[in-house]
């Protein structure tokens, strides 16, 4: 099935959400899981850091790249993984590869070029969407007396 950057980030940001993650840590996973999935490295590294929540990657990348980025000006190293790349390429500067892992340079602007469409698995797209599922509201009229819905005010 193929999808815009845009469908992919969204749904994997309330994939995350639904898997227990923080909004902002939330947010950046999208961000980085569709720059992952359109620069065509392996999907599976993104399920596999909506399977480790409430933990892993998702909380712990942000963090990492944070830490790589206070290093200093300029040059910084960062480690290997392929995903935590990814949040790196989400960032206005350049990156490049290394022996080790890659380096974001600070001092360059440069934007990842990026597909119009990619292609995913309508099997991952299920599985995140069941995720994301669980972020709604159920529908009771508890939950629209407590303001859920559109109501009233619903003029589409």
């Amino acid at each position: 099935m193929q999808f815009s950057i845009n469908e992919i980030e969204a749904l994997l940001s309330k994939a995350a959400r639904g898997g227990g993650a923080p909004a902002g840590q939330a947010s950046a996973f999208g961000k980085a899981g569709a720059l992952h999935i359109a620069r065509g490295f392996d999907a599976a590294d993104v399920q596999g850091a909506l399977d480790a929540l409430p933990g892993g990657p998702i909380l712990s990348y942000p963090v990492q790249l944070t830490a790589c980025l206070f290093q200093g000006g300029g040059a910084v190293e960062c480690p290997k993984p392929d995903l935590l790349r990814s949040y790196a390429n989400g960032l206005p500067y350049a990156v490049d590869e290394t022996e080790v892992g890659f380096t974001i340079d600070t001092t360059r602007f440069e934007k990842v070029k990026l597909p119009v469409r990619i292609t995913v698995t309508s099997k991952m797209i299920d599985g995140w969407r069941s995720l994301a599922a669980l972020t709604y509201v159920p529908e009771t009229e508890q939950s629209r007396v407590g303001g859920a819905g559109a109501g009233l005010t619903d003029n589409d």
